[in-house]
């Protein structure tokens, strides 16, 4: 099947229709800084992303997967979940 690529940079496949977010698009629908998902991305953690080129993309249900994976139902266990590994001195 056949894909057309809109002007507001969605690809429309059948029925279904994938936008594809820049890092501040995707920083604005996350409510966080752009700089946070560029170092995540760096760091590995983050919301899957793909490149086209030089652009780095994130869909809408990708980072939707991310915030949900990221929910917590208490303090204790958001804790338990760092936004990305680190090598870190705490001891």
């Amino acid at each position: 099947m056949e894909s057309a690529k809109g002007t507001n940079g969605s690809v429309a496949s059948g029925h279904e229709v994938d936008t594809y977010l820049d890092t501040r698009q995707a920083a604005r629908y996350l409510d966080v800084k752009s700089s946070l998902l560029r170092d995540l991305r760096s760091r590995g953690g983050g919301p899957r992303f793909t490149r086209i080129g030089r652009l780095v993309r994130y869909r809408r249900d990708w980072l939707d997967d991310y915030a949900e994976s990221r929910s917590a139902t208490n303090t204790a266990q958001a804790r338990l979940r760092p936004l990305a590994s680190t090598n870190s001195d705490r001891s």
